[in-house]
């Protein structure tokens, strides 16, 4: 019998990170054999560095990390601010006799000095040794979050719908497409949706439409969930909900209902573009706060010259929590952003972007600061020079 690696990944952001004065925790998470630990970030006393350690939170019966010892752990620190810079990473292995009440972890990972005011994302890799037949993976690169990991309302809703089954019963209009999918999950897995088909919310509409077809489309492929949808021949279906969906491509949404029932997402369309920003939005309509979260971060790992300023006039104003790494992107990069197709054909359509005069008056007004910060440094490296002549 083969042996292979299992990974999975944990992390979380911190946002202004270079003013986090005392110590941080992570929500408990759990590994493979019900596992659980939480992160941790620990100024130093004298608040020049920051320590990063990995936490077991014990079972009843666990006094020593026996269990725990068959994983390999990396510890990882690093800081989205324009770009992604690495600033900690470390791995170990903890001998099983190791007492359970001990952290693992550096107390001086990273000095303070070396943060820009970023995103700062604390993480945690767990590899081990695993029969094959009983490993799996994530083979789509889904921002780490690994296959066996699988949200509870995703478990919920289909323990439901395995028990209580109920045929689709849910038709959404996107354009010119049609989907169909089914109440049991789709409300399990979203609390907007729950209250458009409770009827509290007047998006829905009751139809009691009885459907005789002989294809049905779902949100699901046998093979590839990304590129494909599975024809399921059906009949006699009771459409209790139609619900018409203008604002967003079918390519989009169809992605966000893979979601919905799969919690894996592809972030890019059948052309190779990116559609990262789309379901950014789309998660955001729709109280999605885990694939919004996911897509924030890939927002942020995409960001380059071509598309900041369509980002910073188009999203920001809409979406404040983009607005740090975005705006601080464009300050470090602003000579180059500036001479882009894309900024060039904002400013001369600047009247169609909502808050466009406020945006950029503060970002010249920070690129300024920042250019005379610049110069204040440049001459102190000067001057020191000289000195030590």
């Amino acid at each position: 019998m083969s042996q292979k690696i299992s990974r999975l990944n944990y992390q979380i952001s911190i946002t202004n990170s270079s003013e986090l004065k005392e110590k941080f925790f992570s929500p408990n998470f759990c590994s493979n054999n019900n596992l659980y630990w939480k992160l941790c970030v620990k100024p130093t006393v004298d608040e020049e560095s920051y320590g990063v350690f990995i936490i077991p939170v014990p079972g009843p019966d666990e006094i020593n990390w026996r269990n725990r010892s068959k994983l390999f752990i990396k510890l990882y620190a690093k800081e989205i601010s324009g770009q992604t810079y690495n600033l900690y990473n470390n791995a170990f292995h903890v001998p099983a006799d190791t007492s359970i009440t001990k952290a693992y972890g550096c107390a001086e990972a990273f000095e303070k000095s070396s943060l820009r005011n970023g995103i700062l994302l604390i993480g945690v890799t767990f590899e081990n040794f695993e029969n094959e037949e009983h490993t799996h993976y994530n083979n789509n690169n889904d921002d780490n979050v690994p296959l066996d990991y699988i949200p509870k309302n995703l478990v919920n809703a289909w323990k439901d719908h395995l028990y209580n089954f109920q045929p689709v019963d849910i038709e959404f209009i996107v354009k010119d497409k049609t989907f169909y999918a089914c109440s049991s999950i789709i409300s399990k897995r979203s609390s907007y949706f729950a209250n458009v088909l409770s009827g509290n919310w007047a998006e829905s509409t009751n139809n009691n439409i009885k459907i005789e077809t002989d294809e049905i489309l779902l949100p699901l492929s046998d093979n590839d969930l990304s590129t494909k949808i599975e024809k399921i021949e059906k009949s006699n279906y009771q459409i209790k909900h139609r619900i018409e969906i203008t604002d967003f491509t079918p390519d989009i949404f169809a992605i966000m209902l893979e979601y919905l029932y799969t919690n894996q997402v592809n972030w890019i369309n059948k052309d190779d573009e990116s559609i990262t920003i789309g379901l950014f939005c789309l998660a955001d309509r729709y109280l999605l706060s885990d694939l919004r979260e996911r897509a924030k971060m890939r927002i942020f790992s995409e960001l380059n010259i071509t598309n900041v300023s369509e980002i910073m006039f188009g999203l920001v104003p809409k979406y404040e929590d983009l607005k740090d790494p975005i705006l601080n992107f464009m300050i470090k990069n602003f000579e180059q952003v500036s001479e882009t197709q894309g900024f060039k054909y904002i400013l001369s359509k600047s009247s169609d972007y909502y808050k466009f005069n406020d945006m950029m008056s503060e970002l010249l007004s920070e690129y300024f600061k920042f250019q005379k910060g610049s110069n204040r440094k440049t001459n102190n490296v000067k001057v020191q020079s000289e000195l030590n002549i």
